[in-house]
């Protein structure tokens, strides 16, 4: 009969140690099943972050471009342009007072 006790304590402390057991394997299950939703979200926001950070960069792109093109062609037809005529006049000026001087030295 006492053998019987104690394979009966040590079914039951079996029996125990097997539910510990399962509700660890349980707790690791949804641990690992957490840990695979987290992931996966993370991956989401980050092609969504890059996808904002590249249309952002494309945004960026396009004005400084639109803004450089507007600069380069106000300067080029308005002030460069100016300042040519300007040396053209000065040069024309130049080369009269140049003949007028020739002339009177004649």
């Amino acid at each position: 009969m006492h053998q019987k006790g104690e394979f009966h304590k040590v079914a039951t402390i079996l029996e125990s140690e097997q539910q510990t057991i399962e509700q660890e394997i349980n707790t690791i299950k949804t641990c690992l099943q957490a840990l695979q939703t987290s992931h996966e979200k993370a991956h989401v926001d980050i092609k969504v972050m890059r996808q904002k950070i590249t249309a952002l960069l494309d945004t960026l792109e396009r004005n400084s471009v639109q803004s450089l093109n507007t600069s380069y062609e106000t300067l080029q037809k308005s002030s460069l342009q100016s300042h040519l005529s300007i040396c053209f006049k000065a040069q024309v000026d130049l080369l009269q007072i140049k003949d007028a001087i020739k002339d009177i030295d004649d």
